[in-house]
């Protein structure tokens, strides 16, 4: 992940210096254009984003860029999403436009003799190290996660959820057959298309080994069926089923009683919230963590979060300084322009500071922390560039670190670093 951001920041860097020396029209509305090959991408050339048009309207690196979350937020055939940097970027999509027997990977066709990606697989698989293979166990993130049933635009779709270690499709389509549900997380050995449009595992199941026969995310009806949790956000969907409703996972489930935590010892159940009696997630609403007082707040759904977070707002003017007023009228962790950034860096569309004038990136080599990015250290023992996060922070999903390269984990090697691996 942090060497694609390297390339997409060296390449960016590569084009501003071509078009710079070459600009004999400079500081005109859109800048001097570079139309690049017949049928690639036009590259604009920017001091400021007001020069930039309104379909690349970022300017990054000296170049107008379009912010983007995934390949569908960019129109041009011949540009995919970077996701680590977070615009579109001149090069391939997947493997179907290389030639040759290449492979796409990271937007560009190289040589191998299997795959790069898991959209290079079959449905229900992943790629690890050049091979097509089946998903793991447990995921530590997206990339452990299968390819996805449809088109090659949407082979990533399915996310890790930081709580159960379990893949899951964040906006299920709902199936009307069984062949529906092939490739889909948790039905490796085969799932039915329920009438309520879920797939569940094809298997008799009881309350006592629901968790081991039907697996996360599913629950035994009490008919000797695997259902699909339903979501929640309180306990009215929960309680009818005999459910109840975690709401750091949004997810109904199986309470299990305890005295003390010493009797949850099933993940991420593995505090006793004393005021029900049942196993719940470590969150701040239940007692499990403790917010760091004066910088931290409690969220309505239990993770701690900055001082100010989530407030109403109808402006950034209302938030924190280090905050931004997102698209829901509350306040969140994150650049708000230009201006909010430092040593060079730019705002990018997912309001990250990113970028610098002469720093690289997480994973890029370095000698001392000068080399790197502002908000990285270069890590004495590994010589590359890193986020660093907090010691008493363990899931980012949990805990809000790792911000700035949107990576899993807080992990200790005689420091504490943002890594994918916890």
């Amino acid at each position: 992940m942090s060497c694609r951001f390297w390339a997409c920041a060296a390449f960016a860097l590569c084009s501003f210096a071509l078009v710079a020396a070459g600009c004999n029209g400079c500081g005109t509305s859109i800048g001097p254009v570079d139309a690049g090959p017949d049928d690639g991408p036009q590259v604009i050339s920017c001091t400021d984003a007001s020069e930039c048009p309104a379909d690349v309207p970022e300017c990054s690196f000296g170049i107008c860029k379009r912010p983007c979350a995934a390949n569908d937020g960019c129109p041009d055939p011949a540009t995919f999403c970077d996701v680590i940097a977070g615009y579109c970027a001149a090069g391939c999509r997947d493997s179907s436009t290389c030639e040759g027997g290449t492979v796409c990977s990271a937007g560009t066709c190289i040589q191998s003799q299997g795959c790069a990606t898991k959209c290079d697989c079959a449905v229900g698989q992943v790629c690890v190290g050049g091979a097509c293979q089946a998903p793991p166990a447990t995921c530590a993130g997206p990339q452990d996660c299968p390819r996805g049933p449809t088109s090659p635009d949407d082979c990533d779709d399915y996310a890790c959820n930081g709580f159960t270690q379990q893949c899951f499709d964040p906006d299920p389509t709902p199936c009307a057959s069984n062949a529906d549900c092939t490739g889909r997380p948790g039905c490796g050995g085969g799932c039915t298309c329920t009438g309520s449009g879920t797939c569940a595992p094809e298997v008799d199941c009881t309350v006592p080994n629901e968790a081991t026969t039907c697996g996360a995310g599913f629950y035994c009806d009490g008919n000797g069926r695997c259902q699909a949790l339903p979501a929640c956000t309180d306990e009215a969907p929960c309680t009818p089923l005999g459910l109840t409703c975690s709401v750091g996972r949004q997810q109904c489930e199986r309470p299990l009683p305890c005295d003390d935590s010493g009797d949850c010892t099933v993940a991420p159940s593995t505090h006793c919230n004393t005021t029900t009696g049942f196993c719940a997630v470590p969150l701040c609403n239940n007692g499990g963590i403790t917010c760091t007082p004066t910088t931290q707040t409690c969220s309505a759904d239990g993770r701690c979060v900055p001082v100010g977070t989530g407030n109403p707002c109808t402006s950034d003017t209302a938030c924190p300084t280090d905050q931004y007023c997102a698209s829901n009228g509350q306040c969140a962790v994150g650049c708000r322009d230009n201006t909010s950034c430092t040593g060079g860096q730019t705002c990018n569309g997912a309001h990250q500071c990113t970028g610098g004038s002469s720093g690289g990136g997480i994973g890029a080599t370095c000698t001392g922390d000068g080399d790197c990015m502002v908000g990285l250290f270069c890590g004495a023992m590994s010589g590359i560039c890193r986020e660093p996060c907090e010691a008493d922070s363990t899931d980012c999903s949990v805990d809000g670190c790792c911000q700035l390269g949107g990576q899993q984990c807080c992990t200790f090697f005689f420091v504490y670093f943002c890594s994918d691996s916890c």
